[in-house]
C-alpha cells in the first residue's frame, strides 16, 4: 500500500503507522524552482460536460492532462467520452 501526501498531518501519518506494514517516509528537498503550473475553473451544466472538457483540451493542447471525478463511475464515463473522441485515456481509481 502506499500513501502519497505532499504534506500530511501527523494525524494521518499516525493512521499510516498503524495500518501499513513497515511504512517508510520519503522526502524531497524543496529544490526552491517554482513549477509552471496553470489552473482554472470553469462552471458547466452537467449536460454540457463532456464538450467543455473536449474543448478546453483541444484548446490547450497540453502534452499530458489530468481529469478529477469524484466517483468510479464518473471515471468510468469520463475516460470512454475521451477515447471515443479519440484522446489517448488512462482512468485511475
Amino acid at each position: 500500500t502506499l500513501l502519497f501526501s505532499a504534506t500530511i498531518s501527523d494525524a494521518i501519518r499516525g493512521i499510516s503507522r498503524r495500518l501499513q506494514r513497515e511504512p517508510r517516509d520519503v522526502s524531497v528537498e524543496d529544490t526552491g524552482a517554482q513549477p509552471q503550473i496553470a489552473q482554472w475553473f470553469y462552471e458547466v451544466d452537467d449536460a454540457r460536460k463532456p464538450i467543455a472538457l473536449r474543448a478546453l483540451l483541444l484548446e490547450h493542447a497540453s502534452a499530458s492532462a489530468v481529469v478529477f471525478c469524484n466517483t468510479r463511475h464518473a471515471v468510468r464515463a469520463v475516460a470512454a467520452e475521451l477515447a471515443s473522441a479519440g484522446f489517448p485515456v488512462l482512468a485511475l481509481h
